[in-house]
């Protein structure tokens, strides 16, 4: 084996627009964690530092699939309708995991001289059986905020789910107390 020569980190060309519009991103899907986090704080009606310790490791996917667990097995005090806003709501947030948090937090930056509107493409690779597969796309600011649009529309949806679930949660407090 011939002895590798260690080249410096290759960084894309400096465009504070993307950056920002990057950083915009990463910020609305913080506040969306949350959101959903504090969504299963409410529907298992923990205080915050056990829901915390609970939800603090936890990927996406998996605070997904626990609130809706959740939200199925009180379906008796939610009602229909709700559950079914829930489940709407999950299946959005997945999609929009899937096509740009998981792209973001996984890909990674590279430089483009062949557009000067496009300066960025962003890579996400994957190996498994079949061998090394990526998938690029340009990355400009505008496509960072479409994906922060999307985050933000999440997030207000799920405030509003929230607000909704409010009501059977004093219910089922109400139940545990005994009237």
């Amino acid at each position: 084996m011939t002895e590798k020569e260690i080249s410096p980190p290759e960084w894309p060309k400096p465009d504070k627009d993307t950056e920002a519009a990057i950083g915009r991103f990463i910020i609305a899907w913080g506040v969306l964690e949350r959101e959903i986090d504090q969504a299963i704080e409410d529907i298992y009606r923990l205080d915050s530092d056990l829901a915390l310790s609970i939800t603090a490791n936890l990927g996406t996917k998996a605070k997904l699939e626990i609130f809706q667990s959740a939200i199925h097995c009180l379906d008796d005090v939610f009602g229909t309708t709700i559950v079914a806003v829930a489940d709407k709501l999950v299946n959005d947030t997945t999609s929009t995991k899937d096509q740009y948090r998981n792209f973001f937090a996984h890909g990674q930056p590279f430089a483009l001289d062949v557009s000067p509107d496009a300066p960025w493409a962003w890579v996400k690779l994957s190996a498994r059986k079949g061998g090394v597969k990526g998938h690029v796309r340009r990355l400009t600011p505008e496509i960072a905020d479409k994906a922060t649009a999307a985050t933000r529309s999440l997030i207000e949806r799920w405030y509003a789910l929230r607000r909704n679930l409010a009501d059977g949660i004093r219910l089922l407090n109400e139940l545990d107390r005994g009237f």
